[in-house]
């Protein structure tokens, strides 16, 4: 594989994702529990605006509501 150029957690939080300038994608599949526990959406919340602000927990809110409309959109 070359250099990675993004990397992206599953929903699960149990894989992650990672495209190569090569063009590959992996996948990395961890046991549940290997890596931690996942955080809460108000520990996500939380963290965000102690480091970044309000402005950014907005866009977070923003972008979590229309990414939820569209999952359930395509259901």
């Amino acid at each position: 594989m070359m250099g990675v150029t993004d990397l992206s957690w599953g929903f699960n939080g149990n894989i992650l994702f990672s495209s190569s300038h090569d063009g590959k994608v992996s996948a990395f599949h961890f046991e549940p529990g290997i890596l931690g526990e996942p955080l809460s959406e108000f520990e996500k919340r939380e963290i965000i605006q102690r480091r970044y602000g309000n402005q950014v927990l907005q866009d977070y809110i923003k972008n979590a509501s229309t990414t939820s409309q569209q999952k359930s959109d395509m259901n």
